[in-house]
C-alpha cells in the first residue's frame, strides 16, 4: 500500500451556500413587519376615538365576549359602541335601550384621562340605573 498516493488526493471540503439561506431569512423578515403592521392598523381602526386612557398597575385584560363599550371623551362627549342597534336620544335611552336587548352584557367604561371625574361618574351612574350589573373601568398598564 503507498501512502504518497493516498495523501497526495486533495480530500474536497464541503461548501454551504449562503445565497439561499440569506434570500429565506430576507423573506420572513419581510413576512414579519408586513404583518406586523396589518396588527397595528386593526388595533387602530378600533379604537377610532382617541382617548388617554389613564395608567393603573392593577387590573385584567377585558375578556373578547365584552362588547359593549362606553367612551367618555376629553370634552365631555360620550359615545357607546355595541354591536346591538341602539335606539334613542339621550345616553339614558340608549342605555336603555341597549340593556333590553342584551341584559347580560359587561360594559366597558373607557374615561379619557382629561375627562372630568364628575362626567365619568354621571356616566357611570347612568350605565348602572339602565340596569347594568356588571361595569368595568378600563385603564392602560403603567409602564415600569
Amino acid at each position: 500500500m503507498n501512502l504518497r498516493e493516498h495523501n497526495s488526493r486533495r480530500r474536497e471540503h464541503p461548501e454551504l451556500e449562503m445565497t439561499p439561506l440569506i434570500d429565506i431569512v430576507f423573506l420572513l423578515l419581510i413576512f414579519f413587519m408586513i404583518t406586523t403592521s396589518f396588527t397595528q392598523a386593526s388595533q387602530q381602526k378600533e379604537s377610532e376615538i382617541s382617548i388617554d386612557l389613564p395608567e393603573s398597575k392593577t387590573g385584567s385584560a377585558p375578556s373578547p365576549e365584552q362588547r359593549t363599550v362606553v367612551v367618555v371623551q376629553s370634552d365631555g362627549t360620550i359615545d357607546i359602541r355595541t354591536e346591538a342597534d341602539v335606539s334613542g336620544e339621550t345616553l339614558a335611552e340608549r342605555l336603555e335601550s341597549l340593556h333590553e336587548i342584551a341584559p347580560d352584557t359587561p360594559v366597558l367604561l373607557k374615561g379619557d384621562r382629561e375627562a372630568s371625574h364628575g362626567r365619568t361618574i354621571e356616566v357611570l351612574d347612568q350605565v348602572k340605573r339602565a340596569g347594568f350589573n356588571e361595569v368595568n373601568l378600563v385603564t392602560r398598564p403603567q409602564e415600569k
